[in-house]
């Protein structure tokens, strides 16, 4: 018993490291945090005699994506920036399948939420000055708190929002302090991403919030606790947070919606976004040289200097179709669990948020990011879980 608490505080704080330890200067914090994680569950499978092996159909297919990305170095147009991701991907599959084995079988999946609104939390203390990390945490006026990048930490404040409606709905939480307390940090995931003035933060966490709204309209009594709590923070938010600051981050994120639209339009100039642009058009073209095994894992980097910014572009220049097909195959595998999910609300919040992970992904180069990746297998056990035709794990005893 002592040591499943342990392994759950350790899940629970080993989520919350890839969110506060981020800097080359304490990720090494992070890393010690997986490898304790990591023993002391070999630990509690030695003592429970437990030599069983689950192989979930979601590992399958980012093993044989990690396979392809080996076999990627005897063609790849640099063998050493190819051999670095590989390195960095062997890494990250190891965790996903010690985490998978972890939520299988200690059926934990709460400790990966509370793990990120803990993350999130610290973050909230960098900006309100109570925690002074010894690094910057504002990119010249937007703000990334611990996280390495302002957009970074737009993502992981959606994923909060999501964290957030989860434990509410699958913790049956009924408590109205702790409803209260759940929907203060709603509010302040929301502060976060326009803080970070992230394009894609603001649009897609719009699209879950909303999403989320709109799925309790029925639910009248539900829905008319949520509008009270939003009013009262959002008053709470007027009164006593600097609202001049709020605005300019707003105007900033208008303006910079403004700046993407004239370059996609071609009436104007952006830097970045013509930048991205270019990436897409010439990544797919120079991609279609090799559209089947492409140019080798990594080497978009090589042609054009930084990563893609598109998940699909950078898996097609770099592993052609089949690295694209293997890769995004773990959604594949996650919708068909959903669509068979009886509970309604929660059929249509995993749909929806997978749905904006995909969207994310035109803007983010996701295949190595170790907490959007744990919360790819954390929805698929939650859609295990509730699949009514009960699509049981492939497990292999040793």
């Amino acid at each position: 018993m002592y040591l499943k608490k342990s392994i759950n505080i350790l899940l629970m704080l080993y989520v919350t490291s890839l969110i506060v330890f981020t800097q080359p200067t304490n990720v090494v914090y992070a890393n010690l945090i997986g490898v304790v994680l990591a023993i002391i569950y070999f630990i509690y499978r030695l003592l429970c005699k437990n030599f069983t092996i689950y192989w979930t159909k979601l590992l399958l297919f980012y093993m044989a994506f990690l396979v392809i990305t080996i076999f990627s170095t005897f063609w790849s147009d640099n063998f050493d920036l190819s051999l670095e991701q590989v390195s960095l991907n062997i890494k990250v599959f190891i965790i996903l399948f010690i985490i998978s084995n972890i939520l299988i079988e200690l059926k934990n999946i709460f400790y990966v939420f509370y793990g990120i609104l803990l993350g999130v939390f610290v973050n909230y203390l960098v900006f309100f000055n109570i925690y002074h990390p010894s690094y910057e945490t504002w990119l010249w006026v937007r703000f990334m708190g611990t996280t390495a990048n302002p957009n970074v930490l737009a993502i992981i404040s959606i994923f909060s929002i999501f964290a957030t409606i989860m434990v509410i709905y699958l913790g049956r939480i009924k408590n109205n302090i702790i409803l209260f307390i759940l929907y203060i940090n709603i509010i302040m995931s929301i502060y976060m991403i326009i803080l970070s003035a992230s394009k894609k933060g603001i649009l897609f966490g719009a699209l879950l919030v909303l999403g989320y709204i709109f799925s309790l309209v029925k639910d009248k009594k539900q829905f008319i606790k949520l509008s009270l709590g939003l009013l009262i923070i959002s008053l709470f938010v007027y009164f006593y947070i600097d609202t001049s600051l709020l605005v300019d981050k707003i105007d900033l994120v208008s303006q910079r919606f403004e700046k993407l639209i004239t370059a996609l339009s071609g009436q104007g100039h952006e830097q970045s976004s013509e930048e991205r642009i270019r990436f897409i058009k010439e990544g797919f073209l120079l991609g279609s040289d090799t559209p089947i095994f492409g140019h080798g894992i990594n080497t978009f980097r090589m042609y054009f200097g930084l990563y893609a910014h598109n998940n699909y572009i950078e898996l097609f220049f770099d592993l052609g179709l089949i690295g694209l097909f293997l890769y995004y195959g773990m959604y594949f595998v996650i919708l068909k669990n959903v669509l068979n999910i009886e509970d309604a609300f929660l059929k249509y919040m995993i749909l929806l948020f997978s749905f904006i992970l995909l969207l994310m992904d035109i803007a983010l180069v996701s295949y190595y990011f170790k907490l959007g990746l744990i919360m790819l297998i954390t929805i698929y056990e939650i859609s295990n879980t509730y699949n009514l035709k009960k699509l049981n794990d492939i497990s292999i005893k040793k």
